[in-house]
């Protein structure tokens, strides 16, 4: 695979998951897919096959109020080559507690004869704890203002 390749599988998947299309986001995964969410919360943890990326995405728009969420829309590509890519992306919504889940997310994509065989999700755990579950934890007196400015900035 080229460089292209993989910059258009991970576009592939972000408009799958912008609109909800899941026969193209499944579709895009290895059936061998490994989905590796970092931290350690309920949601954490190495999710496999497309089964175990669909008891993940359930449990996630199970704790989500219908219609107010999304992902996807939003994303810069900031790596990429013949073998995967690495992307920023925001996402979220209204949680079904009533909270905002307005997440920035890292995914490392690492892609293999056109289909994305592993994933690597980084976010903010502690905002992912207290939107989806309610357990408010120590919080910074300050937040950023915007933590995506930079995807404002020219590529290079």
């Amino acid at each position: 695979m080229t460089r292209e390749d993989s910059i258009k599988v991970v576009k592939s998947f972000y408009a799958a998951l912008k609109n909800m299309d899941f026969d193209t986001y499944f579709g895009l995964l290895d059936q061998d897919i490994e989905f590796r969410a970092c931290g350690n919360f309920p949601l954490s943890g190495i999710w496999s096959g497309h089964e175990g990326v669909g008891k993940l995405a359930n449990s996630l728009f199970d704790l989500m109020e219908p219609g107010q969420c999304g992902w996807g829309d939003i994303y810069r590509i900031v790596c990429a080559d013949g073998n995967g890519a690495v992307a920023i992306t925001s996402g979220g919504g209204k949680t079904k507690l009533g909270r905002d889940l307005d997440q920035t997310y890292v995914h490392i994509f690492k892609i293999r004869k056109g289909k994305i065989y592993k994933i690597y999700e980084f976010f903010d755990t502690v905002l992912a704890e207290s939107a989806l579950y309610g357990n408010d934890l120590v919080k910074p007196e300050k937040r950023p203002k915007a933590p995506l400015d930079f995807l404002d900035e020219p590529e290079l």
